[in-house]
């Protein structure tokens, strides 16, 4: 009995016990088994009509991707099936850069040339016509029946009518419940097409603008997924936005100006400032990330009211956060956070645009090791203080009993100041030369972790560095290496150390193996 004579369901079972790789190695053995296994390995396809200018350079050719669209619009085709993500770039060769490199007898194309010439096979022939396009884009797409993400980019050259025909079939899917788009070059009575989405993603990478019509049209797929939209994403970019509203508080006024409120579970916002605007749809919000947040408007004063009065709307709606993640931490926060327990994760990640010494961006580090982690000791169990720059967001013997109260961490990461490594005393403030004249801070949060949160698996040490990098990481190992874990420790109780030491231009990593005998090597270094 040979192994194409075993049933579907049976192969597909024992194709279950191979890693991804072996699994794509035995679809290459027959048609048989690539058309069964392809539902375990295929995964997406990327439509990009345009020249491949690198791969012409390479070999004298120009490669379309029309060959692959009459072969997924060919008929019945099991791999197709399996494909659920699409991506959709430029649907025209108009957008191509290298497109006005090419000589005219490789760039035109003429239905007098015989496809089957055999004294040009070398050469692909590149259609500049919406028609030939056209021809093939609608049976493939029809024949992607099981799509669940949809990621559009569209391109400033597309034809409308090709726009027009993604918008509709992509739209009609059943089981579609994702979609990222670009919104600058996105023709907005077809965005608003799209309904009944699970997760919504709207971004702009470019510095175009991005139009008024488009804007409701993104806010009316919001309405039209009222009851079914949990996650939302948005990073505005460098685009410039016409009026004084701006996305995504633009987007949630206008559905709460339609009598419709969502019931988000995540909210990711980037390069934007949050508004009260947002808070009537976040009763039931579990996960925020605020990052990328734009310095010139956080530094100024409207910025920071702005941060400040939302974290304070927040609390005032009594929403429950289990995951943030923000580069911005006014004392508004704090509060927020003493208002609630059950908080698991938080990060307060890097913004190299924003210095932590702005008033009113960073509050107390004091009170939020001190006071606005008091309920969550049982429940947090990811702990992330990335930074820019050396302050008092650093660790200091003060938080040791914080960090020692957080017993079900998991993954720690925060900053040691240069000047809390040893670094040149020139650096040092008066503030700071006790930290550098008492015990080892490295060993202080090691004796910390090791006897005080025994589920932690991995330690992340921040150092910034105002000079060379190298010289910081041999303070980091010289501090690292040199520590033993107290009596009685198993290696169980031992962390994963993964110590980074960065300067304004360059960065070190280094990773550390840990036992019972402490810090006995390192792993990697990047």
């Amino acid at each position: 009995m040979s192994l194409t004579s075993l049933s579907a369901e049976i192969l597909l079972k024992i194709s279950s016990y191979l890693v991804h790789r072996d699994r794509k190695d035995l679809r290459l053995t027959c048609n048989a088994l690539a058309d069964i296994i392809a539902t375990d390995v295929l995964c997406g396809v990327v439509i990009d009509i345009q020249i491949d200018g690198g791969y012409r350079y390479e070999s004298g050719r120009i490669r379309p991707q029309l060959d692959m669209l009459r072969w997924m619009g060919g008929g019945a085709n099991r791999r197709v099936d399996a494909i659920r993500h699409l991506r959709i770039k430029s649907l025209s060769v108009a957008n191509d850069s290298y497109l006005s490199k090419l000589e005219p007898a490789e760039s035109e194309y003429s239905e007098d040339q015989d496809e089957d010439d055999d004294d040009d096979d070398d050469v692909i022939r590149v259609p500049n016509d919406t028609e030939e396009v056209m021809h093939v884009l609608i049976p493939a797409l029809k024949a992607l029946r099981n799509v669940q993400t949809f990621i559009w980019d569209p391109e400033p050259k597309d034809p409308a009518v090709l726009q027009g025909i993604v918008a509709e079939i992509v739209s009609q899917y059943p089981r579609l419940e994702q979609v990222v788009v670009d919104l600058p070059d996105v023709r907005s009575p077809l965005l608003s097409r799209f309904k009944n989405l699970r997760y919504l993603s709207g971004f702009s990478q470019s510095s175009t603008e991005v139009s008024r019509p488009v804007m409701e049209a993104f806010a009316q797929v919001m309405a039209q997924s009222q009851t079914s939209l949990k996650h939302f994403k948005f990073n505005f970019g460098l685009s410039k936005m016409t009026g004084r509203n701006k996305l995504p508080a633009f987007a949630f006024k206008q559905c709460s100006n339609s009598s419709v409120v969502l019931r988000l579970r995540t909210l990711h916002l980037e390069r934007c400032v949050p508004s009260k605007t947002l808070v009537p749809h976040l009763a039931q919000l579990s996960t925020l990330r605020l990052l990328q947040s734009p310095p010139d408007f956080v530094k100024s004063k409207k910025g920071k009211r702005m941060f400040e009065n939302f974290w304070s709307a927040i609390k005032d709606a009594g929403i429950q956060l289990q995951h943030i993640a923000v580069d911005a931490a006014p004392n508004s926060l704090v509060a927020y956070l003493k208002s609630y327990a059950g908080l698991k994760s938080f990060k307060l990640c890097k913004n190299s645009s924003i210095d932590f010494s702005v008033d009113g961006i960073f509050g107390s580090a004091e009170r939020f090791y001190e006071e606005g982690l008091v309920r969550h000791y049982e429940t947090l169990n990811e702990l992330e203080i990335s930074l820019s720059w050396e302050d008092k967001w650093c660790f200091r013997r003060t938080y040791q009993s914080t960090i020692s109260q957080c017993r079900r961490l998991k993954i720690l990461g925060l900053g040691l100041g240069f000047r809390q490594l040893g670094g040149d005393s020139k650096w040092r403030t008066p503030s700071e030369l006790l930290d550098v004249e008492e015990p080892n801070l490295v060993f202080v949060l090691l004796d910390t972790i090791a006897i005080h949160c025994p589920s932690l698996k991995k330690l992340t040490i921040y150092a910034p560095t105002p000079g060379d990098s190298s010289f910081g990481s041999e303070l980091m190992e010289e501090k690292i290496t040199g520590w033993v874990p107290p009596p009685g420790l198993t290696p169980k109780a031992l962390p994963y150390i993964r110590a980074m030491v960065h300067c304004c231009w360059e960065g070190f990593t280094a990773v550390y193996n840990t036992d019972k005998q402490g810090v006995r090597y390192r792993l990697s270094e990047t």
